[in-house]
């Protein structure tokens, strides 16, 4: 990993560091990574490595059109079908908890539920994901105190009264799930490290 100024990789502030997977990385070998706004992934990418094989998959809420919505979704259930296990990986960034009520969680299990099928065949195999928060600041607004890993659970998992009821289950089902961590191995003591 590297820290670099935003404006070097896609047109973000000068000034603003942003942390990115180095272009020498033997995780830059595995898969193109982008670091702009712009998705760099249509058709996931399967990649086997020396335990597992590894499917980056476009991001859901494409930016690029519902006509490429609708090709990734298609591509990735092809892609999965053919797997004889899956373990989901979902990223979510933390600004997106804290907008429009629950916007983000409410996006999050319509499109979980989407991939899955159903909202039951998502609670049967919920075993199978893992949901990482991502820019997750070290310390509230305020500075006066560590976010630490309950807190967003707290904050964010447990009090759900604003969703409808199918979204809430989903939602809560996944709150076991949840993870923070550091590029950096900075994070506070409840976030995991890069090795774990």
């Amino acid at each position: 990993l590297e820290r670099v100024d935003s404006e070097h990789i896609g047109g973000g502030k000068k000034g603003k560091k942003v942390i990115r997977v180095a272009p020498n990385s033997p995780i830059a070998a595995l898969m193109k990574i982008g670091h702009s706004k712009k998705s760099q992934t249509f058709v996931p990418e399967v990649v086997e490595g020396i335990e597992f094989v590894y499917c980056d998959c476009p991001g859901f809420r494409d930016n690029r059109g519902a006509e490429i919505n609708v090709g990734n979704a298609v591509n990735i259930k092809t892609t999965v079908s053919y797997a004889r296990s899956t373990k989901v990986l979902v990223l979510l960034n933390y600004d997106s908890l804290r907008a429009d009520r629950g916007r983000g969680l409410r996006e999050l299990a319509d499109i979980l539920v989407s991939l899955f099928g159903s909202a039951e065949n998502l609670l049967k195999h919920r075993g199978s994901i893992a949901l990482g928060i991502s820019r997750v600041p070290k310390m509230d607004e305020g500075g006066d105190d560590p976010i630490e890993l309950e807190r967003v659970r707290a904050d964010h998992f447990a009090e759900l009264a604003d969703l409808p009821p199918g979204c809430r289950e989903v939602v809560q089902a996944l709150a076991p799930t949840i993870f923070i961590f550091s590029p950096y191995d900075n994070g506070n003591d409840s976030w995991l490290t890069r090795d774990q």
